[in-house]
């Protein structure tokens, strides 16, 4: 064979990469393809109905949700506006759900290739190969592009803007503007991602400016606007207090710890984790080394500034959550995005940059997190808290049930993905179950209240601060979701508790009257009384659903043979709030005096109570709690009624 065939037979490098990123980027897709068909049907993650019920106000109303993240919620919203125009009619929220999720995985797959070309532009790419199998493989990101979240979305737009700035020091200089346009993208997607504009931001300072002017003047700006930056942070006026205190920074401004960033000691385990120790030692360590014992492959002092840059968002990132307490794996995702760059160089470097000998110790170090990252749809499956409180509520208290949460309550709002049952709950958001006293909760028709960690940092059950003793001694705990936590159960979500309020009714009720009504109970001063007397009776109504009805309520005293003996008709809610007028989730009560007839003999009598249709007079079916008939009236309590006055 002639010299000039065999080079033409012979796999250059570049092809040789080429081979390698396209195999790597197949095998990210079985992954995370395989994780995305194992966790089928959707509604395993109750976060996703979530941003699905944000989008829904979004495309509603045309205004965002509260604070949420805008971007992705902005892009789903465009999704069903598509599939709305693509598919006659109604389409079902499960298309949108698999519509959702595969975009999730096709950010997940750009994100791959971004990182790869990213890796290339910082050192060789062989740097780049490893960066990107070090993301194929790493747990969270296996997790998490299976998911409706805005991470994907996110970290794909914060590598889109380092990937950008690296061109723009070895292309054109334009480039610069598109960077910082995915690094606001970046942070519109999610907030924690705010310090990756530090790469373009810095970059513009030393790259493009040419002018003698330019290079006094930007510095200076810089300097503006870092110190006016802290001087917000330090100093924030309205409505930027108001902002930075819904935030987990709250509690940083009222107890004075700015600077003391308590939540970094316990994150550090964590992140720990998401890293690797052997690969975070064998970048801290290997990094320096292979500088030194390979001449030949020294930095270039661009690759050298934009190292530095990437060690330095991942240091701000780190700081920056611990100002905001936060231990979520994907609020830290930027250092990972970051220390993949790092961790890929340094491979590189220590092997020459040779591809084949970078992927095999990339295979190796690797290779527990790949050997799990095929199971990691399971862990989708495992109990969550916010579904297994629903789930309670669902097997244990009857519909109609008012019940106050902290955060929030997507789990029983009727959303695909969300609450498995046709009962109907009153659900409403509270900031804490300290907002109101006890009574004041009872006097609105709520029964049970919801304390969730999420909460913590305002002025929840969770608070640290918070001494819960007082509060415990007054409600009954009757679901336990965080002694011991979770994640310790192998569960998923925040930890939660259920209390059972004091009920304000003497005798709490729950039976149905008709569809619509709930006799919720009544107060009776004494089941003692007089002939001629007054019975001083309360009973408690609550609304099921509306009703167009008239419905009239009576009160019977009757005698051991059924006979008739005292009386009382008239509508509910003093004649002011008729049936007709109740709303869902209705609650209020009505004192009803029952006269005593003087002639009436000495005795134990029976006290009932029911509905009937002003119209018809046809009475409403009694039916208790579990569905159980119980004839056309409700039976309170005995009453004996004494010899004399």
């Amino acid at each position: 064979m002639s010299p000039s065939h065999a080079s033409a037979d012979r796999i250059t490098p570049q092809r040789w990469a080429f081979v390698a990123a396209t195999a790597l980027l197949l095998a990210g897709t079985a992954i995370y393809l395989h994780g995305f068909v194992q966790t089928l049907p959707y509604q395993l993650e109750p976060d996703e109905p979530n941003i699905f019920r944000f989008t829904t106000h979004l495309l509603s109303t045309g205004r965002l949700f509260n604070s949420y993240p805008p971007l992705r919620v902005a892009e789903l919203a465009l999704e069903h506006r598509l599939l709305d125009l693509i598919t006659p009619g109604e389409v079902a929220q499960p298309v949108y759900f698999l519509v959702g999720r595969y975009f999730s995985l096709l950010y997940g797959l750009l994100l791959l290739s971004v990182t790869y070309q990213a890796g290339r532009h910082l050192h060789s790419r062989a740097a780049g190969l490893a960066a990107m199998l070090f993301l194929i493989a790493q747990p969270d990101a296996v997790h998490l592009v299976k998911l409706i979240k805005t991470d994907v979305f996110a970290w794909l737009f914060g590598m889109t803007a380092i990937l950008l700035a690296f061109r723009t020091l070895r292309g054109p200089r334009w480039l610069i503007a598109p960077a910082i346009g995915a690094g606001i993208a970046a942070t519109l997607a999610k907030y924690t991602m705010l310090p990756v504009l530090l790469i373009p931001g810095l970059v513009l300072l030393f790259a493009v400016p040419r002018g003698r002017a330019a290079r006094i003047l930007l510095p200076l700006l810089a300097l503006g606007v870092l110190a006016g930056g802290a001087y917000l942070i330090l100093r924030p006026p309205e409505p930027l207090a108001s902002f930075l205190m819904s935030f987990h920074a709250r509690q940083l401004y009222e107890r004075e710890r700015l600077f003391q960033f308590v939540s970094l000691i316990p994150a550090w385990p964590h992140l720990m984790a998401q890293l690797g120790q052997v690969n975070f030692w064998g970048v801290l360590i290997g990094l320096p080394v292979a500088v030194l014992i390979w001449p030949r492959a020294r930095l270039t002092r661009q690759q050298w500034a934009m190292l530095a840059l990437v060690a330095a968002t991942a240091i701000i990132t780190y700081l920056l959550l611990g100002l905001f307490r936060t231990n979520r794996p994907q609020d830290r995702y930027l250092i990972v995005l970051g220390f993949a760059l790092l961790w890929g160089v340094t491979l590189a470097l220590l092997a020459g940059g040779r591809v084949e000998v970078v992927l095999a110790a990339a295979l190796i170090l690797t290779g527990p997190w790949l050997a799990r990252a095929w199971r990691y749809g399971d862990e989708l499956r495992w109990p969550d808290t916010r579904v297994m409180t629903a789930e309670w509520f669902i097997a244990n208290v009857p519909e109609g049930t008012h019940i106050a949460v902290e955060k929030d309550y997507v789990e029983f709002e009727r959303v695909y993905g969300g609450y498995p049952s046709d009962k109907i709950f009153f659900v409403e958001e509270i900031t804490s179950v300290y907002d109101e006293s006890l009574e004041s909760f009872a006097r609105r028709g709520v029964e049970y209240l919801i304390a969730d960690y999420r909460n913590i940092w305002r002025g929840g059950f969770f608070d640290p601060e918070r001494d819960n003793g007082a509060f415990l001694a007054q409600v009954e705990t009757v679901l336990n979701l965080a002694d011991p936590w979770p994640w310790e159960r192998r569960w998923q979500g925040p930890a939660r508790y259920v209390f059972r309020i004091p009920p304000l009714q003497q005798v709490p009720m729950h039976v149905f009257l008709g569809d619509a009504i709930i006799f919720k109970g009544y107060d009776l001063a004494s089941d003692t009384v007089a002939p001629g007397e007054t019975l001083d009776l309360v009973l408690y109504w609550a609304a099921l659903r509306e009703t167009d009805a008239n419905y009239i309520v009576f009160v019977h005293l009757l005698a051991p043979d059924g006979t008739l003996v005292a009386q009382r008709d008239g509508p509910p809610g003093d004649a002011l709030h008729r049936t007709y007028d109740w709303q869902p989730g209705y609650f209020d009560w009505d004192e009803w005096p029952v006269e005593i007839p003087p002639e009436t003999p000495p005795g134990t009598y029976t006290l009932s109570v029911g509905m009937y249709d002003a119209d018809t007079l046809e009475r409403l079916p009694a039916v208790g709690p579990d569905g159980t008939p119980l004839g056309d009236r409700i039976v309170l309590t005995e009453i004996t009624v004494s010899g004399s006055r």
